[in-house]
């Protein structure tokens, strides 16, 4: 008996299965016989082929060309996230009394890079992300002479203001809100 794995498909249309490798000859049916090449089939012509040809090519074109569209009205209509490089100031009440920050921005391709400026030291901004209204970034702090990260999480309000919750070395935190400064 021969294993299956030496069958394969032959071009006999489910009349046979053959051998890899061995010759067998394959008679045509009866209707194939004494037909001329140019001959229509059934009805079918070569200009109803072509017609056909030309309607499916049409019907996929038109698809194609209607999802594309589809996705450029999409992308046309997601709101961009506003630019937010530049400088920012806030004013709020923290566990060591009051506290004014100065923001320094920059944003390149989402990527936010900076520097923190307040009454009790500065420091420069890192791992800053900016992903359509969420800003995310730590500050790294050196206060009394001890390193504090200060984790950052931000939504855009509009143009000008950025409500932000912060977290001071996994101890918590405050939420204000950070507004641009006019130049």
């Amino acid at each position: 008996m021969q294993a299956l794995s030496q069958l394969s498909y032959s071009p006999t249309c489910g009349r046979g299965a053959k051998l890899r490798g061995t010759l067998m000859a394959v008679k045509k049916p009866a209707r194939w016989r004494n037909i001329r090449p140019d001959a229509p089939i059934r009805g079918v012509t070569k200009q109803g082929i072509a017609m056909q040809h030309y309607r499916i090519v049409t019907r996929d074109l038109l698809a194609v060309a209607t999802l594309g569209l589809a996705a450029t009205v999409a992308l046309a209509a997601a709101p961009a996230a506003p630019d937010i490089s530049g400088t920012w100031t806030t004013r709020f009440e923290s566990q060591v009394g009051e506290q004014t920050y100065t923001y320094t921005f920059k944003v390149e391709g989402g990527k936010l890079t900076g520097h923190a400026k307040s009454n009790l030291g500065e420091g420069p901004l890192v791992e800053g992300k900016v992903d359509k209204d969420t800003v995310t970034f730590v500050e790294n702090l050196d206060y009394q002479g001890q390193a504090l990260q200060i984790s950052y999480q931000g939504k855009i309000v509009s143009a000008d203001e950025i409500s932000f919750k912060r977290d001071v070395a996994g101890q918590g935190g405050e939420e204000f809100v950070a507004k641009r400064q006019k130049k």
